[in-house]
């Protein structure tokens, strides 16, 4: 297709309009969401001019039929046309944030040994209750101990003073 049958596509898909919006550039870039589109944006990723045009950034249509008839040269990365005296210098060094973020991570993990070790203790200590509570119904020769069910306290035995107190 020629630009003049490109261009003439895009008319009738958008209207008798000058320029294209996100929503629109996402339509012939098949994208799922305007917000990847404003990222391309951003990032300088697409082969065709955007400017701000009330606000929100917008193409000309006849830029986009131009790089949809493949008449267009590649446009530089956004990296590649800013000089380096002009980009902004980072907050801190990449090699300290990387330190920093190991050494977090080392305090996360002793913290976690600690907590599985916590756990381990306890659990230990559960089992060991068990068996306790086990062997405590079972007499020195093996035989079940006979129990007459839950002892009372005395002090509420004294406040029971009629069977239907308990019921």
């Amino acid at each position: 297709m020629d630009k003049k049958e490109i261009l003439a596509d895009l008319r009738r898909r958008f209207g008798d309009v000058t320029v294209l919006y996100a929503k629109d550039i996402g339509v012939l870039l098949s994208s799922p969401s305007t917000g990847a589109v404003y990222e391309l944006i951003k990032r300088g990723g697409l082969p065709f001019p955007v400017k701000p045009i009330g606000g929100r950034p917008a193409a000309k249509i006849y830029d986009v039929a131009d790089w949809l008839a493949g008449d267009t040269e590649p446009r530089p990365k956004a990296t590649e046309t800013k000089d380096k005296a002009t980009l902004p210098t980072p907050k801190y060094k990449v090699g300290n944030a990387m330190a920093k973020a190991m050494a977090l991570l080392r305090g996360q993990c002793n913290f976690l040994s600690q907590v599985e070790a916590e756990l381990d203790k306890i659990l230990i200590a559960n089992e060991l209750v068990a068996k306790a509570k086990a062997d405590a119904k079972v007499d020195a020769g093996g035989n079940p101990k006979k129990t007459d069910g839950p002892r009372i306290p005395r002090s509420v035995k004294k406040t029971l003073k009629t069977r239907s107190d308990i019921i």
